[in-house]
């Protein structure tokens, strides 16, 4: 474990050139609190560690699977204090006689100034009517990368210029940690904790969600025996799970939005957007689906064949790990990058496995391994109404669907969830009655989960992956028990 100390000096030796930053202390600072979120401890922005590496490794290996921290921190020792401006005239400006920046500008906050146009700050509100309107594109829109991409602005300077996240409004997105070009936006990490089970022997089930197994290539037979070489006793697809929240989020909207007993309903497979809601705009929390996403119910599937296995989430999304401290059934969360570096630390490649593979559960259906692309949520939830009014038959209730499609089914799709579409949200919230419609399935990533900040391909990519897999699945009208793994 001690070996944990020495990592940063071998990497940033004395003597060298810095790579990163201005100095090679300061890149063994970042490096050091990077590492300390890999072993899954939230950092302190400025102050040093307490202790060496190796009490913080010692601690991961021993604290128990439930209740793990979650939220992004800025390293301050590497935070470039990027200035936020709002725009900005550059040397690409020719001082013309026309001067349309200084006549758009609807608060007089353009001067020409020793022959060039000079923006007051303090009357500029970045409307942008000085940059649509230059003939020489000479005006910019100076953006700090991570306040910018934070949809609910959780992030802020502080008086010496650095970016903090407060965790209050943080809705743990991730965003932020993949928009930062210096990498020094982190959270922790479970992925020892994962490792750790493994090499006691427990049996630790992997969970991946299609966007995460469309991120590696091989076929999904390859990932499966790929994830048995590095010790998981077995690979459940999250899929599975989805055919389970298709049929009962479909129930919920039958019977309380499809009957009038509420107006609307909200999807809650997205945690961000969930805590979003709980957080920022909370009288739409009671409109949120109580239907448990994909990943809970594989959890519930795992569970009850075996209650001693482990259980373990890959996705591409930072913010299960916060739904995963509050449901049962799903032990750690780890994303499509932190299985992938697992992989190459075994010198495991997904492609040179075997094809062969003797499955354990039957396949999941077309509807729910596209769950990780925008407007798919919706389309399953539709595709399991005849399944949905059979289960309410069942317990001696009618509604008027007829089997089909719920009737005036309005919905709306949020993705991604940036600040244009939060502060829509946000006015919806405040007023219910102005929604144009009654379901609301919202991806805070843009277009899916495809796009989610734990991947590592472009979403164009992990969507066309994914819409590959539907040609040897079955329709969901055509799976017998959508609930089983069997």
């Amino acid at each position: 474990v001690e070996t944990v100390d020495k990592i940063a000096g071998d990497l940033y030796k004395d003597g060298q050139a810095p790579q990163y930053f201005d100095t090679i202390e300061q890149e063994r600072l970042v490096a050091t609190k990077q590492i300390q979120a890999i072993l899954g401890h939230v950092i302190h922005p400025s102050e040093p560690l307490k202790k060496p590496l190796s009490e913080y490794a010692k601690e991961t290996l021993a604290r128990p699977h439930r209740g793990l921290p979650n939220g992004a921190t800025i390293i301050n020792d590497g935070c470039h204090k990027c200035k936020a401006l709002k725009y900005y005239v550059t040397d690409a400006c020719e001082g013309c006689v026309a001067r349309p920046c200084i006549t758009n500008c609807p608060k007089k906050a353009i001067s020409r100034v020793g022959g060039k146009a000079q923006i007051d700050q303090k009357l500029c509100i970045s409307c942008g009517m000085c940059a649509k309107n230059c003939p020489y594109d000479a005006i910019l829109n100076r953006k700090v990368p991570c306040m910018d991409d934070c949809p609910v602005d959780a992030i802020s300077k502080d008086k010496d210029n650095n970016s903090v996240v407060d965790p209050a409004k943080c809705i743990h997105c991730g965003r932020c940690t993949i928009r930062c070009p210096f990498g020094v936006i982190v959270m922790p990490s479970q992925i020892i904790d994962v490792l750790q089970r493994i090499k006691e022997g427990k049996k630790v089930v992997a969970m991946p969600a299609p966007a995460a197994m469309v991120q590696f290539n091989g076929t999904v037979a390859q990932l499966r025996q790929a994830c048995l070489k590095l010790g998981f006793s077995d690979m459940v697809e999250v899929a599975l799970g989805a055919d389970t929240t298709s049929i009962t989020e479909a129930q919920e909207f039958l019977e309380h939005v499809a009957t009038g007993k509420q107006p609307l309903m909200a999807t809650s497979c997205c945690p961000a957007w969930v805590r979003a809601v709980r957080v920022h705009i909370p009288e739409l929390a009671g409109y949120v689906s109580n239907t448990g996403s994909p990943m809970k119910y594989t959890g519930d599937l795992v569970k009850q064949k075996d209650p001693e296995a482990i259980t373990v989430f890959v996705g591409p999304c930072t913010a299960k790990r916060t739904e995963a401290s509050y449901i049962e059934n799903t032990d750690y969360v780890l994303t499509s990058e932190e299985l992938q570096n697992a992989f190459a630390a075994a010198e495991i490649d997904v492609v040179k496995m075997p094809k062969e593979d003797k499955l354990q559960q039957r396949l999941p259906s077309q509807e729910s391994t596209v769950y990780c692309l925008k407007e798919a949520v919706t389309a399953a939830v539709v595709s399991a109404v005849p399944k949905a009014t059979d289960r309410i038959k069942e317990h001696g209730e009618e509604h008027e669907s007829g089997g089909k499609a719920p009737i005036g089914l309005k919905p709306i799709f949020v993705s991604p969830l940036d600040k244009k579409s939060f502060k829509q949200v946000k006015l919806w919230g405040s007023k219910p009655s102005t929604i144009p419609g009654n379901l609301i399935e919202c991806m805070c990533c843009d277009g899916g989960c495809v796009a989610g900040p734990g991947n590592m391909l472009p979403s164009t990519s992990g969507g066309a992956k994914a819409k590959a897999l539907l040609k040897d699945r079955p329709l969901y009208k055509d799976i017998e028990d959508v609930t089983s793994l069997n």
